[in-house]
């Protein structure tokens, strides 16, 4: 599996090519919105110790609620047909 920082590097070979679809912008749009969101409240309880490590889990679990692993998806098929035209 790719992830979005080999994504992200690729693009920046060449960035023309790098070519995401009107659908999957505007998927990436709505869940990065809600996945931002949630990941920097519950980073910000673990930081503060609020949050006990032992709900890391249940961290996770609302992330991919959210649709990060779409988004993973969104990515790694687009990373895939940017490797087509390497």
């Amino acid at each position: 599996m790719y992830n979005y920082t080999q994504l992200r590097r690729a693009a920046s070979i060449s960035p023309r090519v790098h070519d995401l679809g009107v659908d999957e912008l505007d998927q990436i749009k709505q869940i990065k919105a809600d996945a931002d969101a949630a990941a920097l409240e519950g980073a910000a309880g673990f930081i503060r110790g609020s949050r006990p490590m032992s709900e890391w889990g249940d961290f996770v679990s609302q992330l991919e609620r959210v649709g990060v692993k779409q988004l993973e998806q969104i990515y790694n098929a687009a990373y895939e047909r940017l490797k087509e035209l390497l």
